[in-house]
């Protein structure tokens, strides 16, 4: 990875509709910002309770209507991101992170991008005497090549964005709660999206079984603010920064780039309004 002399930390709570663009707009502007600025890096924690995150691709379901009345009636909200992939949970028990990274002439292959965050969550899991792996989990929601793996069972996902000399390791992990439930949802879902038809883009085939939680492995898995303060301890390491190295973004150097992220996420969600 290419050496970085800061580590910029921010967090982005979604307390309303309003600001439900808010984490991705960020993302968005931070990468454009690390892309202008080759000695600085990210991560940017983010929540949101109870939301639906589409990809793009779910808005092509046959029944996408049936689909969302589905879920507004169990109560949830829905965000379709720009990054690719399919539809994942978050809520209170489910942590968002972005890493985001200079990545000059494009040197750093995706594979080895995955590869930097799975050393990142298998060093801090170690920690709690479980180990993970990466390997596709084919029923699971959102699947792909680097799901998360603990005892045979998907705990995370993780995608990727690039733009020019800079990218973004967007990653799920479920630490607590009913993730029998979170993935139960997203069958239903696509249940009610395809309606039984053929599709030339091919959706999953969900087992709401193949997913669990860290804290079904192992009850000392901590909350959510704690788990942040490991993750940066332990990315802090794999950097090789010192604690000076580690400071709070300031929004005012992405304001304008964030405003105009937002306008062009807000032309891609689909009719979503409550």
């Amino acid at each position: 990875m290419t050496a970085i002399s800061r580590l910029l930390v921010h967090q982005t709570l979604v307390s309303s509709l309003k600001t439900r663009l808010a984490p991705f707009a960020t993302d968005e502007s931070l990468l454009h910002y690390i892309d202008k600025h080759q000695d600085i890096g990210a991560l940017h924690f983010w929540e949101m309770d109870p939301y639906i995150i589409l990809g793009m691709s779910d808005t092509r379901l046959p029944h996408l209507t049936d689909a969302i009345t589905f879920l507004k009636n169990k109560g949830l909200s829905i965000v379709v991101r720009a990054a690719g992939g399919l539809g994942v949970v978050a809520d209170k028990g489910v942590l968002n992170f972005t890493i985001l990274l200079p990545n000059p002439d494009n040197h750093i292959s995706i594979d080895d991008a995955y590869d930097f965050l799975l050393e990142l969550v298998s060093t801090w899991l170690s920690d709690y005497g479980l180990t993970v792996k990466a390997e596709e989990v084919p029923r699971s929601y959102c699947p792909g090549t680097y799901d998360l793996v603990v005892n045979g069972y998907k705990v995370a996902g993780v995608a990727q964005r690039r733009f020019r000399n800079a990218l973004a390791i967007m990653t799920y992990i479920s630490i607590n709660g009913d993730q029998h439930r979170r993935t139960a949802l997203m069958q239903h879902f696509y249940a009610c999206g395809l309606q039984g038809e053929q599709t030339a883009f091919k959706y999953p085939d969900i087992d709401p079984d193949c997913m669990r939680s860290l804290s079904d492995f192992n009850d000392r898995i901590p909350d959510l603010d704690t788990v942040k303060k490991e993750l940066i301890t332990h990315l802090k390491e794999q950097l090789q920064l010192n604690d000076s190295g580690i400071l709070p973004l300031d929004l005012e150097t992405i304001k304008t780039d964030f405003q105009k992220n937002e306008t062009k996420l807000a032309r891609r969600q689909v009719d979503l309004k409550e």
